[in-house]
């Protein structure tokens, strides 16, 4: 099945202790590499929609068809990584996306991009589930939890530093400098991968599609889990909205660089970064339920104050980026500790349920992206009206629908 599957078993044996340490190396290296795939080629958006003489509606989309793909992949990965093992699949993936980030240079056409944007987003499916899954199956305990907590880490710090490493390569390099960086970084991955990482997975020799989509179709059918879901998918969307429509708003129509860009894009991402880890320090000091309600007035915060600036500022980098960081980092609180207590409705089958909730949650964002590619933004109230429907809904979700199921 795989292509390279004769690499099962590595090639280089380690001593176990060294063995485990370059495992939490390697492993959220894989993750970080899922968390650039969008924002360091954002920065490169309104230059590739000129290369090919496109709208800048088709060269957002490259964004959402990614995330399609990225939705999709998660669907099959929870049934593939139980019957063919963790290593397999990671290096094909590693392998697809090193070989869609070299052919993306040179495309003639934008829908030929698209396709290659497709693949990179279903190959970094793989690696962002089957890092946390090689985890699971090298460490326990204590181990365990700080090997996940570097994961999240490292997939985190991604949307934070590649759009400002993404600004620099288009400014001196062009559009195509993003795809070589991907393909260089996978290559290496893959190399290291092949050399030195270990299977260790037991098969399930008796599983069948049949009884993985029975169970998907069970955890669909969830109430609790859908509804979950859906407000993931909304906070998924607000964190999509900069990375799609920041780049045309800075560089077309307040005539900055794409350097500007990617330090504002720098600046949003500390705000989800910021809210994940403020939120983590105060556990031992207040309820999850607590920390959630100061997530939601964060971010309706963030809505008055993007409205004060639509009617009195009008839209300048500030107004542009302070409130869709105190968005993010409002999100940061409400993310964490909602998927906590959802992910305890089905314990004995966290990855499957994992697998099926990303799914679910960027198939939905990356349907709001298509939405809003349509719209040319250029003020910050359409900003406003486009937060103030997702964080409007996501609320009234939360407060009559969640809350008291999850308590």
């Amino acid at each position: 099945m795989p292509l390279l599957s004769f690499f099962s078993n590595r090639l280089i044996i380690l001593k176990e202790t060294i063995y485990l340490n370059f495992l939490l190396v390697t492993v959220p290296c894989i993750n970080f590499l899922s968390g650039i795939v969008t924002d360091l080629y954002a920065p490169s958006l309104p230059a590739i929609a000129n290369h090919f003489h496109t709208s800048a509606i088709i060269a957002q989309n490259t964004i959402s068809i990614e995330l399609m793909g990225f939705a999709i992949g998660c669907l099959l990965c929870g049934i593939l990584f139980d019957v063919y093992g963790r290593k397999k699949i990671v290096q094909n993936s590693l392998f697809l996306f090193t070989l869609a980030s070299l052919l993306a240079p040179f495309c003639q056409t934008i829908f030929q991009l698209l396709l290659l944007r497709f693949l990179q987003g279903a190959s970094t499916s793989a690696m962002s589930v089957g890092c946390r899954a090689i985890i699971a199956d090298h460490f326990t305990g204590q181990k365990f939890v700080v090997a996940l907590l570097y994961a999240s880490f490292a997939y985190a710090i991604g949307p934070v530093v590649a759009p400002f490493i993404g600004g620099y390569l288009q400014h001196y390099f062009g559009w195509q400098a993003s795809f070589y960086s991907f393909a260089l970084c996978a290559c290496l991955l893959l190399i290291l991968f092949i050399l030195f990482i270990d299977e260790r997975h037991k098969k399930l020799d008796n599983f069948t599609v049949t009884q993985a989509l029975s169970f998907y179709k069970t955890i669909a059918t969830h109430k609790a889990f859908l509804l979950g879901a859906i407000l993931f998918g909304f906070i998924q969307f607000e964190l999509t909205v900069f990375p799609t429509t920041g780049p045309f708003i800075v560089e077309h129509h307040l005539n900055y660089s794409a350097i500007v860009y990617g330090n504002c894009a720098l600046f949003v991402g500390l705000g989800y970064l910021s809210g994940t880890v403020v939120n983590r320090s105060l556990l031992s000091l207040f309820s999850q339920n607590k920390l959630v309600a100061i997530g939601f007035v964060v971010t309706w915060i963030a809505l008055v104050l993007q409205l004060i600036f639509s009617l009195l500022i009008g839209l300048n980098l500030w107004t542009l980026v302070l409130p869709i960081l105190l968005i993010g980092c409002g999100s940061g609180f409400i993310y964490g500790n909602i998927l906590s207590k959802y992910l305890r409705i089905f314990p004995n089958n966290i990855g499957a349920t994992t697998s099926l909730m990303l799914f679910m949650l960027t198939l939905f964002a990356s349907l709001g992206v298509i939405a809003i590619s349509n719209i040319k933004i250029t003020n910050v109230l359409q900003l406003f009206a486009i937060f103030f429907i997702a964080i409007f809904l996501q609320t009234l979700i939360y407060l009559y629908l969640i809350r008291k199921k999850l308590i």
